[in-house]
């Protein structure tokens, strides 16, 4: 069973706009697992980084615009995991950069970190508050 395929019924908020958006993350975060396995090319593996983060980008502007729009209590807290998210994929993008590919645990730690705290955690509170509104 794949990465994605695994994180595929974990990643279901309710909302249809941000779930294709996790689904999209997770396809571009799963391809990148697999070349890291298989120790492709620093230049794929780079490739595939910004994809991921370019993504993310686009889930948490979106994300964003909603708790701002809908004056969500908890948009802070949401936004600094979104920041800390961004930071580490950054972190991963200067390693294979400067030529350190890191290893799989510590990939699959961020991934694991994403969906679980992340969209369990928080998403799924912003998805709970915006279908009060």
């Amino acid at each position: 069973m794949s990465l994605y395929e695994e994180l595929h019924e974990q990643l279901q908020t309710g909302h249809e706009i941000i779930d294709q958006q996790h689904q999209k993350i997770a396809r571009a975060a799963a391809k990148l697992y697999e070349h890291l396995w298989t120790k492709s090319d620093p230049a794929e593996i780079l490739k595939l980084l910004e994809e991921t983060k370019a993504l993310t980008i686009i889930n948490f502007n979106y994300e964003e615009e909603l708790m701002t729009e809908h004056k969500f209590g908890m948009s802070l807290a949401h936004k600094t995991q979104h920041d800390r998210y961004l930071d580490q994929i950054d972190t991963k993008i200067k390693h294979v950069r400067d030529g350190k590919i890191d290893d799989l645990d510590d990939f699959s730690k961020i991934i694991k970190n994403w969906v679980f705290n992340h969209i369990i955690g928080m998403d799924r509170k912003l998805i709970s508050f915006l279908k009060t509104k």
